[in-house]
């Protein structure tokens, strides 16, 4: 009945036959002989009748011969033991009218809806408030045809549909047909699991009643009252039909309460009395009954005052020997494995109750006669430990993992001083006075005993995986040993296919077969389990390959255990480790492809894949030199050179495939770049591994996988193009001789920078990863800057010459890299916006994008390129380069940027180079031109706005170089300027333009010695040009002396002062502190005096 409802073991305390129940609860009301096999599972007691005298006569049966010796010497010390059924003719005659009025009792569809009885699903949860029928209908398909080991993720392991032998059995045939009804029977606190084949009457009136028959002669004592009673409890029967007779006339019938039977004429008892009993009597079972999987006998002798309790499997160990063994052994190792299988396959998070169960399946079954339940044991305990849905980067347990019932760790127990013993303390023999029983449950001391709730399987998930490996290859062992023995027994039969010659000396064997057919052994071989009995039947049919069919699926979880291993030590930083782990998890996946078996199910597909992927990790993060075990580089596993040699056995050549992933002269620190290299083709080769998958088995893989393994990829790709790009700027800045040689070996660099970076391209956008489009996008653009740096064209002086059309490529090239790195940063605005990351990527490709603008605008001002292009075009070419760069600046500058100030100086030095640039088209152009004016005007413009974003910044140096190029540009206006008013209005800007070098004395000092040094330079040119202006005003003036006679003289002051005060400083020893003071006292006089002309003009 166990097997029928798995679902109920573990979670009921009792699985019995209600008759074995209804013995026990009358044991001191009743001096009857007693005799059950107990068996432990979970919290669950199994009961079974044992009949002795039926085993003592029984001689066919060799596998009992153990417990007849045993029983032998027992009967020496108490002969009651041993009581055989009572057959006498008035108790025949009974049983034969009981039969005779209950069959006439029913019509035919009666006895055919009884026998049908009321059917509910099996996997309902048990009811706690009463009886519930369970279904007895056989399942649609039939499960003992075949028996298949089914190893694959979806259902792990299939139903491995064993039944008990009619051989091991010890009871009538009778007993093994299904009961009229299964159902769980709550009896206080006590749950039960239990079947019953009392019939059960009914019409509308009285919907469930039970009929009994008794001869008026004789009356109802207790033990036939608690028995009906018992019954009508058990099936709740709220009433009972009495049927009176005399020598078989009958002659009334009479209706009972099922409540008012305690309380009958002659057969009063207490149900608190039944209820004290069953629940001494179960406390007492679960208190001596602790080891799951051993036999233990309760047994009571007739008219005996105790009840004894055997632990057979202990006691017994001696008597065993070659034909004869524990025949439960069996039964119940396959009833741990299949509730364990139940729990697995309905999903439950009893962890901890189904690793005990497979456990002790594991140590009850025998690995050497019993191999394919051994294997499918450790595949799922292997299962157990190393789930396969859990996440390797960030492994959790399950909160409900180690939750398991609390009745099967909460046992209630005698206090020793109360519960009787023979043993003296040992726990193969215990005893229990019957007078205990009835003594109130209420009165008893109890102990509770809880297991804490820790972590059972511990959260170490590498010892996990070790245990789980340990598991899959004893498992492997076993199989190759099959396929041994498989190999030898084809082997034996090709020998026996030869003609056999008699030896004169020997005699020729007579293969008698035997006379008793049916005592087959239970420790039958696997080869041979076909011709065990119905009722323990291994597989009839097995496919000629399935050897290798659970091989393959074996190494297949071997290598996603070494998978998720690598992954977790690398997560460890532990990368040595790791990709030992790979190395062996790549060997059992060439392997179990070597067979080439197709795979039900492709979740597997991932394995390869991820190991490539994980590998390439592992060499990549070895770069960065943080790895914590430098001394586990090549630590010794204790089953490595074992898994070698079972996969050297199955395919010699599956440890060579990926065996480039592990080169071992890689060295960290002077082989960055092979090291890089094999980290990108690790990831390309896992790429192309999913890439050949079918387009079916391709989409099971799952987009996810694809989507990392693609962007590791690009990251790769984009490290190692940074490598190149940074080795060749490295060489060309370190040579001093740019020679043809150094030019062919930089091209080569950049190349493979070039393709690297345009993988990356490839592998980011298949995914649209934008983000990451974006730092590969400013990297191109970066190298085409470095192109542009490095393959500049160079004359016979070793001196760059003009702007070349390269340069001019290579920056266009850079440019445009970086607007598309801007684009794709404006897609992933909202994403980096969240994590405050988007104003400091955008501030670094505008600045990048500015910088590659300025840079390619100033070597064309700088070295114009007049030979292949007109001063128009690279005038026109400049000005929108510069334009386009303070565009930028002025955009960086309203979001307030985080090089607010390198902006600022940018636009002052965009501003005057642009100044500058219309500057020189102004001195090329004919006084006649019609944009003269026009270009003057832009130059002047952006004069005054370098003027004063440098005199914002004080930035001296540029600030007084600003003004002195401007003062020469309106000098140079000035020198085409014939009338006297517009040669003084020219003369008085520039003295104005000179006058502001006065705001440099309010500027901080310049803590740089060379530009200190420039400053002074400087400031000695301003009052130079000071001078000079001065002097062409008095020769202005001089002109018209008469109407300017005031000016003139004026002015003639001012400079014989500023001679005197350049003559004194001329004097000075620390010029550099003089040169501020003067200056300041020479722009106020000239600004006072400029002031006063004006005012009077």
């Amino acid at each position: 009945m166990a097997n029928k409802y798995p679902n109920y073991v573990g979670e009921v305390d009792v699985i019995s036959d209600s008759e074995n129940i209804k013995k026990l609860l009358k044991i001191p009301f009743s001096k009857s002989h007693i005799s059950i096999m107990v068996h432990k599972v979970g919290k669950t007691l199994l009961l079974d009748d044992f009949d002795i005298s039926k085993l003592i006569l029984n001689e066919e049966k060799q596998q009992w011969r153990w417990l007849k010796r045993f029983l032998e010497e027992m009967c020496k010390v108490d002969e009651k033991i041993i009581l055989r059924k009572n057959k006498s003719r008035s108790n025949l005659q009974s049983k034969l009218m009981l039969s005779k009025f209950l069959y006439h009792s029913l019509d035919s569809t009666q006895v055919d809806h009884a026998l049908e009885g009321d059917s509910i699903n099996s996997d309902e949860t048990p009811s706690i408030s009463m009886p519930e029928n369970l279904s007895l209908s056989p399942s649609k398909k039939s499960r003992e045809d075949s028996w298949t080991l089914d190893l694959s993720f979806d259902s792990v392991v299939s139903e491995l549909d064993m039944k008990v032998d009619n051989t091991y059995s010890t009871s009538n045939d009778s007993e093994h047909k299904p009961f009229l009804r299964d159902y769980v029977w709550t009896f206080e606190d006590i749950q039960m699991l239990l079947g019953s084949d009392m019939p059960i009457f009914g019409d509308s009136n009285h919907p469930a009643i039970s009929l009994r028959l008794r001869d008026m002669k004789k009356p109802i004592n207790v033990l036939t009252g608690i028995d009906y009673w018992l019954d009508n409890l058990m099936c709740s029967v709220p009433e009972v039909m009495m049927c009176y007779h005399l020598d078989g006339i009958v002659q009334k019938y009479e209706r009972l309460k099922t409540e008012d039977i305690p309380h009958m004429k002659n057969c009063q008892f207490s149900p608190m009395v039944v209820r004290d009993i069953a629940q001494n009597l179960l406390t007492f079972l679960k208190s001596k009954i602790t080891k799951s999987g051993h036999t233990y006998w309760l047994l009571k002798s007739k008219e005996g005052d105790v009840v004894k309790l055997y632990d057979l499997t202990t006691l017994c160990e001696n008597y065993f020997d070659e034909d004869s063994s524990n025949p439960y052994v069996l039964p119940v190792a396959m009833l741990f494995y299949r509730v364990a299988k139940h729990l697995i396959d309905s999903g439950s998070k009893k962890i901890k109750r189904i690793h005990d169960l497979l456990n002790n399946c594991l140590r009850l079954v025998d690995p050497k006669k019993h191999k394919q339940i051994s294997i499918s044991v450790k595949y799922l305990l292997s299962e157990l430990l190393i789930p396969n849905n859990i996440d390797p980067t960030v492994p959790v347990i399950d909160s409900n993992e180690n939750d398991s019932d609390n009745d099967e760790y909460c046992n209630d127990r005698f206090d020793e001083s109360q519960s009787s013993t023979e043993d003296s303390g040992d726990e193969t023999y215990a005893t229990l006075q019957i007078a205990e029983l009835i003594v109130p449950s209420n009165s008893r001391k109890r102990k509770i005993f809880k297991k804490s709730s820790s972590d059972f399987l511990g959260s170490d998930w590498e010892k996990r995986g070790l245990q789980a490996i340990g598991h899959l290859i004893d498992a492997l062992n076993d199989l190759i040993n099959i396929e041994n023995l498989q190999s030898n027994k084809n082997s034996r039969e090709n020998e026996d296919e030869l003609p056999r010659m008699a030896k004169p000396f020997e005699p020729i064997p007579m293969e008698h077969g035997s006379l008793n057919s049916g005592g087959c052994s239970v420790l039958a071989k696997v080869e041979d389990c076909d011709n065990m009995s119905k009722n323990f039947s291994a597989p009839a049919k097995l496919a000629p390959n399935w050897q290798n069919n659970q091989i393959v699926l074996l190494l297949r979880k071997l290598a996603q255990i070494f998978c998720f291993l690598s992954e977790s030590a690398s997560n460890g930083k532990k990368y040595r480790k790791a990709l030992n782990f790979i190395k062996l998890g790549l060997l059992c996946d060439q392997t179990a492809k070597a067979l080439k078996i197709d795979v039900r199910n492709n979740n597997y597909g991932e394995i390869l894949p991820c190991l490539l992927g994980s590998c390439g990790d592992c060499h990549f993060f070895l770069l960065k030199g943080d790895e914590i075990d430098q001394s586990e580089e090549n630590f010794p596993l204790h089953f490595e050179e074992n898994l070698k040699i079972i996969c050297d056995k199955i395919d010699l050549s599956a440890k060579d495939k990926y065996c480039w992933c592990f080169n071992t002269l890689i060295n960290v620190d002077h082989k960055v770049e092979e090291r890089l290299s094999l980290s990108v083709c690790c990831y390309e080769e896992a790429l192309t591994v999913i890439k050949n998958e079918s387009e079916a088995q391709y989409s099971a893989l799952g987009q996810e996988l694809t989507t990392k393994l693609k962007k590791k990829y690009g990251n790769g790709c984009n490290e190692l193009a940074c490598l190149y790009m940074n080795k060749a700027t490295h060489i060309f800045e370190q040579t001093e001789v740019k020679d043809e040689a150094l030019r062919v070996s930089l091209q080569n660099l950049t190349k493979k920078s070039i393709y690297y970076l345009e993988r990356g391209v490839e592998a980011f956008s298949s995914i649209n990863d934008t983000l990451n489009l974006v730092f590969i996008y400013s990297n191109t653009a970066k190298l085409m800057r470095v192109c542009a740096h490095i393959f500049v064209p160079l004359n016979s002086e070793n001196k760059r010459s003009e702007f070349s059309q390269i340069e001019k490529q290579f920056y266009a090239k850079a440019i445009g890299y970086y607007e598309s790195a801007m684009k794709n940063l404006e897609s992933t605005a909202d994403a980096l916006k969240e994590s405050n990351s988007y104003e400091e990527v955008w501030d670094q490709l505008n600045w990048d994008l500015c910088t590659t603008l300025f840079t390619l605008g100033s070597l064309m001002q700088d070295y114009a390129p007049l030979s292949y292009c007109a001063f128009e075009d690279i005038e026109r070419d400049i000005s929108n380069s510069f334009n386009r760069a303070l565009q930028l600046c002025s955009e960086a500058e309203k979001r307030n940027s985080f090089k607010l100030c390198l902006y600022q100086y940018r636009a002052g030095t965009l501003h005057h180079k642009l100044a500058s640039l219309y500057h020189h088209s102004f001195r090329n152009m004919s006084d006649s031109d019609s944009k003269r004016r026009q270009v003057f005007q832009l130059a002047d413009d952006h004069f005054e706005k370098a003027m004063s974003r440098f005199e914002k910044l004080e930035n001296k140096n540029e600030f007084l170089q600003t003004i002195l190029e401007r003062v020469g540009m309106h000098e140079h206006l000035l020198s085409s300027l014939t009338g006297f008013g517009s040669k003084i209005r020219q003369l008085q800007t520039i003295l104005q333009f000179l006058i502001r070098a006065e705001s440099t004395s309010k500027m901080k000092m310049e803590s740089d010695e060379e530009d200190a040094e420039e400053t002074s330079k400087l400031m000695k040119f301003v009052l130079q040009r000071i001078q000079l202006c001065i002097k062409g005003l008095l020769r202005v003036y001089s002109s018209k002396m008469s109407k300017y006679k005031q000016n003139h003289e004026r002015w003639k002051a001012l400079d014989d002062e500023l001679s005197s005060l350049l003559e004194k400083l001329m004097k000075k020893k620390k010029l550099k502190s003089s040169l501020e003071l003067y200056i300041w006292q020479v722009c106020e006089k000239c600004s006072s005096t400029l002031e006063i002309e004006l005012r009077f003009k």
